[in-house]
């Protein structure tokens, strides 16, 4: 069950640490049960957000890249279908060039919790703020992995925070929870922020805190893979604390080697290509 810290005042500006028992401000989260903590808007919800978020721009199927020596074809599908009735929990979303839908051009995000008759829940890694972590949850400063500031995990409850950390060692720390998934990322969790940060200071070794979350209802996500919306990937726990989140992006798809790789080196407009 996620916790989440409300943050108040608007996106990301002062710190109510008011500590929502079960679900992101209220929103209905996959597993879990409605929150408690007020909504700043009542269409702040999963549901909210899947009932008005634009069409997706993917002009046609985005299945193969240009013909030509050293370019092989690059299938879409071909990291997710062998796991289409399984949890993507763990796993990577990149988008793929032709996602235009500002909320997620060019991102990465990190799959959470995956139901297939429940829904999908994810954050965008790559997306820092300019707002530093010590004006909003200043005792996690000292625990969280550079750069220290707020990252925007997704259109969603955008005055939550959740907060994920990498286990040292095999041991579980009190106030972590490990995301279900492949053994690699095994040791990413979610964790507790309304916990003292002392009792996870020798448990964790990087931890990063996100303004909201993306969601996808039932079906939502599947039916935008299939679209030509992202490039489903495994996940490196190193991804989910990239020192430099700018080049995230670049940098998952470079090292998938072949014509993913290929892919990165695309320009920010596809129309340029």
């Amino acid at each position: 069950m996620l916790a989440a810290t409300v943050l108040a005042g608007g996106p990301v500006a002062v710190a109510a640490t008011v500590l929502a028992g079960a679900g992101l401000c209220g929103a209905a989260i996959p597993g879990t049960v409605a929150g408690t903590a007020p909504l700043v808007n009542p269409e702040d919800t999963l549901a909210g957000y899947v009932r008005t978020r634009p069409s997706l721009s993917i002009p046609g199927r985005f299945c193969c890249l240009p013909s030509g020596p050293g370019v092989e074809t690059v299938r879409l599908l071909e990291h997710y279908e062998a796991m289409e009735e399984q949890s993507l929990s763990g796993r990577l979303l990149a988008a793929t060039p032709r996602l235009g839908d500002p909320n997620f051009r060019r991102t990465v995000v990190l799959i959470v919790e995956d139901y297939v008759d429940e829904g999908t829940l994810g954050v965008i890694l790559n997306r820092p703020t300019e707002i530093s972590l010590d004006q909003v949850l200043e005792p996690w400063t000292a625990l969280a992995s550079g750069p220290q500031v707020v990252f925007r995990g997704g259109p969603i409850s955008p005055n939550s925070a959740l907060a994920l950390a990498l286990a040292h060692g095999s041991d579980e720390p009190v106030g972590w929870r490990s995301l279900d998934g492949t053994p690699m990322m095994s040791r990413i969790g979610l964790i507790d922020l309304g916990a003292p940060p002392e009792l996870l200071a020798g448990g964790i070794t990087s931890m990063r805190v996100f303004a909201g979350y993306a969601g996808w209802g039932v079906g939502q996500l599947r039916a935008e893979i299939e679209e030509g919306a992202w490039f489903v990937l495994p996940g490196d726990p190193a991804d989910a604390f990239a020192a430099d989140p700018g080049r995230l992006w670049q940098a998952v798809l470079r090292r998938q080697g072949g014509g993913l790789a290929l892919v990165a080196t695309f320009p920010d407009d596809p129309e340029l290509n």
